[in-house]
């Protein structure tokens, strides 16, 4: 066998060898996925998971029970620095992938657990006596009460106030962190209730930029509204400001990560109004961040109409993509507040392959599905009428790429009366 392809062997047995639970030191994974054995077997932090640099965490199961030690439980109610017990936790170490701003989100599956965290930063080959004998305190704690706010979700996110958040019903997220590439962490999770469900933890190395603006209404009034930065993927809000209800101006600070595959969503909701939502990739935030933004919200009244381009359905079901919910909570929000609000929900396609009929069909369960979602969250069905557009009104091509052809995937809310 000739030098050539000795040395293309060896280079694909060195790829080969990288295992699930150990990753190269310079590799940078977009996804580590743990199995439940994995998970239980990291109860203490020495045992800890080890995701090397990486930017999202799968957890496919809930830890059971504590490690064989109580490493960070205080038994002190209100502690900032330590759980008061351990009850189902898990140990992961991770690495910093590059030098920026630290966000994450631990997105629970199951909205009825309320996952805890303690973040630790290492200080060298002692720092794990030194978290075992409480020398060494964690940099960031959150131990608030998340499962009935948030969806459940906590971390790290930018404009947070505190560094620690104690237990009871307190802020679900906690102040980023700067961090340098290579330095290594512990993050500590604990899951509060017994059997729940597996988590992800989505990773933020950000950047910032500055995206300024005016919000008006249909009559071309400025209007104070609530600006609010989400994750698409995982709905976790990032920043918030609010514009000046003189001028309707306004200017937020949004994190975003240059190199990760999120997409991002600014919505702007204010009373009486119908809101928007407008989606950003990375590369569109560096392009229209020097750019103003010009937002009109419909005025409630007959005939006004909002697209609402972020609750999108999977391909050829009446199913909602997980990144659809933010904006139906956006929704039930516009509904409860408005009780004189009635609306006609109005479902759509990408596209006719499979005929027309089943399109039709298709595009009517979606708005089906939709109005389901909002009876499901309290709001009177004589509230809510339904229709389908099949591929009629499709917003972008069929050949536009994936992106947009999720877009088409989409409703609209008519107002009816008000």
């Amino acid at each position: 066998m000739n030098h050539f392809f000795l040395s293309l062997l060896s280079s694909v047995l060195a790829v080969v060898a990288i295992s699930n639970d150990c990753l190269s030191q310079s590799a940078i994974a977009v996804d580590r996925s743990f199995s439940s054995k994995k998970i239980n077997e990291a109860g203490d932090i020495e045992g800890a998971l080890y995701a090397d640099r990486t930017r999202r965490i799968r957890l496919t199961a809930s830890p059971k029970g504590s490690g064989e030690k109580i490493e960070v439980a205080s038994s002190k109610a209100k502690d900032l620095y330590y759980f008061e017990k351990e009850h189902n936790i898990v140990w992961i170490k991770f690495k910093a992938i590059k030098t920026s701003g630290l966000a994450f989100t631990i997105v629970p599956d199951s909205t009825k657990d309320d996952y805890d965290f303690l973040l630790f930063k290492a200080e060298g080959r002692s720092t794990i006596s030194k978290i075992q004998k409480k020398e060494l305190r964690p940099i960031r704690s959150n131990i608030a009460r998340t499962r009935n706010i948030n969806f459940g979700y906590t971390g790290l996110r930018i404009n947070e106030k505190h560094t620690h958040n104690t237990s009871g019903i307190n802020a679900g997220f906690s102040q980023t962190i700067d961090v340098k590439d290579g330095e290594i962490y512990f993050l500590a999770i604990d899951n509060v209730y017994d059997n729940g469900g597996g988590a992800t933890i989505e990773f933020m190395y950000f950047e910032e930029q500055t995206i300024e603006g005016t919000v008006v209404d249909s009559d071309n009034k400025p209007v104070e509204a609530e600006i609010v930065w989400e994750s698409k993927n995982y709905g976790a809000e990032l920043s918030r400001a609010q514009s000046n209800p003189s001028d309707g101006m306004f200017k937020i600070t949004v994190p975003y990560d240059k190199d990760g595959t999120d997409e991002y969503t600014l919505s702007i909701f204010s009373e009486g109004c119908l809101f928007e939502e407008v989606t950003y990739t990375p590369v569109e935030i560096e392009a229209k961040s020097s750019a103003p933004l010009k937002v009109i919200l419909p005025k409630l009244k007959k005939g006004e109409k909002a697209n609402l381009k972020c609750i999108n359905f999977v391909s050829n079901k009446p199913v909602f993509l997980k990144s659809a919910y933010p904006s139906l909570k956006r929704l039930v929000k516009l509904m409860k507040r408005n009780k004189d609000l009635k609306v006609l929900i109005v479902g759509h396609t990408n596209g006719c392959a499979g005929g027309m009929e089943f399109n039709q069909e298709l595009s009517e369960a979606r708005a089906a599905e939709t109005r389901d979602y909002l009876i499901g969250k309290g709001i009177n069905e004589r509230r809510i009428t339904t229709d389908g557009k099949n591929c009629k009104e499709m917003l972008y091509p069929i050949d536009s790429g994936p992106r947009l052809q999720a877009l088409n995937r989409r409703i609209e809310v008519h107002v009816t009366s008000y």
